[in-house]
């Protein structure tokens, strides 16, 4: 199965989009899911401000997302 990641590249390198978006990914290397760091039971801290703690790699089988980044006044991604 092939699964995507949507991750942001900073000078070169990849990083998580919001929960412990400071620490880089190592391409070619398997990476154990981790837990962000928790706010409380039920809540991480991300970049974002608080999100609800949801434990795990989160992909999908499309390369495409309509629900992260910058939507114009009539709601279509910029």
């Amino acid at each position: 199965m092939i699964t995507y990641k949507l991750l942001r590249i900073r000078e070169g390198k990849l990083f998580p989009l919001f929960v412990d978006y400071r620490k880089e990914l190592t391409p070619q290397k398997w990476l154990e899911a981790e837990m962000g760091e928790l706010l409380d039971e039920n809540h991480v801290r991300s970049r974002l401000g608080p999100l609800s703690r949801r434990p795990g790699w989160h992909s999908c089988i499309v390369p495409f997302t309509d629900w992260i980044g910058k939507k114009g006044p009539n709601g279509q991604l910029l």
